[in-house]
Order: C-alpha cells, then structure tokens, then sequence
C-alpha cells in the first residue's frame, strides 16, 4: 500500500473501547487543566483542527500524554516549531509558564491506534498534519469522546479528547497539578 490509508477507512474498520485510566496534561498556565479553547488557534494540532486549518470545520481538542515525561516532551517539541530558526533552543522560561496536570479518565468510545501495526504505522511524527487532522475529524464525527495514538515523543502513547463528544458516562476529573516546573527544568540542565 503506498501511503497512508485513507481516513474513513481506518475509522470504519476500527472498533470503539472503553478506556480508563491517569494521564498528564502540560498546559500554559492562563488556561485551565480542561479547558480545550487553545487548541483551535492557528491550523489546529497534529489531532485537532484550528480556525486556519485547510480541514473543515475546526474541532476542540484536550491533548494529554499517558505518561508525565511525554506530557512535558510534547509542549518543548510543540514550542521548538515555532521558533524561526529550526535550531534555537526553546526557552526554558516558556516551559516555566506551563503547569503540569495529572487526569483521571473514563471514556466510552475511544479508538486506539497506539500500537500503528494494524494499519501499516501511519501514524508517525512525520505525518502530515491534513492527513491526522483528517484522521481526527473522522474519528470525532464516528462519535469517539478520543483516539489513543503514538505520541511523536516516542513515549508511549498519547489520548486526545474530543470535548464535544463528552457524553453522560464521560468522566475527566483534574487529580494534581504540579504548578511550578522549575525543579524539573533545573534538573533537566544539570543532568546525571
């Protein structure tokens, strides 16, 4: 097969799960651990689409990591694109105006394609950002309340919450907050 398969494809022949479980958020202070509004900004995310994106119409998106390290890693590789030079090195001081959140979670409709090999492992971090957007939107139309996929960190796996699909059953209860990273980044530019 030459490309990746085709979006309504993969959702028709997924099955929906019910998951539950912990995961992390890492989201820029102004904005609450729920609250899902930035994600429309600009062309969307790699699972969502914004306001400028070419997928139509744009959709909300609460991106949270299963695990805390790919939650953090997620918003540096995030904030490294949108430096001009692909080399800068994102400031620290930007991380520091995150906060870091840990969810519970119970959804009832959820795709996972955290392990790619069904589909031929199209969902790689060079994935254009249409075609999982397209993908997305698929899946968010089909009725999923989320998608469970790689995360582009290479760290396990990646839930992204389709907020408009919460239904009655749908439960995202905010556990902790860690609201100062600054121990965490001093201890990323100390190292071992």
């Amino acid at each position: 097969m030459k490309g990746p398969p085709d979006p309504a494809t993969v959702v028709a022949n997924s099955s929906l799960i019910a998951w539950s479980g912990r995961v992390w958020r890492c989201h820029h202070r102004s904005r609450g651990a729920l609250n899902a509004d930035g994600s429309l900004g600009g062309v969307g995310g790699r699972f969502n689409a914004g306001l400028d994106s070419v997928v139509k119409p744009a959709f909300r998106a609460l991106y949270t990591s299963v695990e805390s390290a790919a939650a953090l890693l997620e918003v540096i590789r995030h904030l490294g694109y949108r430096a001009a030079d692909a080399r800068a090195v994102v400031a620290l001081e930007n991380i520091a105006m995150r906060t870091l959140s840990q969810l519970d979670v119970a959804l009832q409709r959820v795709f996972d394609w955290s392990h790619d090999s069904t589909f031929g492992g199209f969902l790689t971090s060079n994935t254009s950002y249409p075609y999982t957007q397209k993908l997305a939107a698929e899946a968010s139309m089909a009725g999923a309340e989320a998608i469970l996929v790689p995360s582009a960190t290479g760290i396990d796996a990646n839930l992204i919450i389709f907020v408009e699909n919460a239904g009655a059953h749908t439960q995202i209860e905010l556990v902790k907050q860690i609201t100062d990273l600054r121990p965490i980044l001093r201890a990323l530019e100390e190292g071992p």
